[in-house]
């Protein structure tokens, strides 16, 4: 019972033992050390961070996303197909183009990708002014969001410089 492959297959859930979020067939009677061996597999399984999960960039991109949709609660519900719409698409488009671009082979592949995150990004601070002009965000929220977009374009563009480096 080495390996995952043995456990035989149990389609009933009476036949299974749980333990600790693993599930075992009866049928195998596994000894503690075969359980433990499980879910030590299973843990590996699980636990494996995707390349972009790793990248300081994308994991920013995703607090400016969580960030930019608890901002744009505030906004005028007329905006939600508008404004709102645009802010939240701009902003989810810098993480996904980050992850996207992390599973290219080439540095010029990569680096389109980048570029586009940045273009996002550039999209997210025109909008973030824009909010700010049309009284959705107070002057302090603004100043809040432009330094975070300021912060994430200066990490992308040197992320890009690395990747064009090579």
């Amino acid at each position: 019972m080495g390996n995952l492959d043995n456990l035989g297959n149990s389609d009933n859930l009476d036949n299974l033992i749980y333990s600790e979020n693993c599930l075992i067939p009866k049928s195998n009677n596994p000894t503690i050390q075969q359980i433990q061996q499980i879910q030590q597999k299973l843990k590996k399984m699980t636990t494996y961070v995707l390349p972009f999960e790793k990248l300081e960039i994308w994991k920013l991109s995703i607090e400016l996303s969580v960030y930019t949709y608890k901002l744009v609660e505030q906004f005028p519900a007329s905006e939600k197909y508008g404004l709102v719409s645009q802010i939240t698409r701009a902003c989810n488009s810098i993480g996904a183009n980050i992850a996207e671009g992390s599973t290219r082979k080439t540095v010029k592949d990569k680096s389109r990708f980048i570029e586009i995150a940045f273009g996002s990004a550039m999209e997210l601070a025109h909008f973030a002014f824009l909010s700010f002009k049309l009284d959705f965000i107070d002057k302090e929220s603004f100043e809040e969001y432009r330094a975070k977009i300021l912060e994430l374009t200066n990490k992308i563009n040197a992320y890009h410089n690395y990747i064009q480096k090579g």
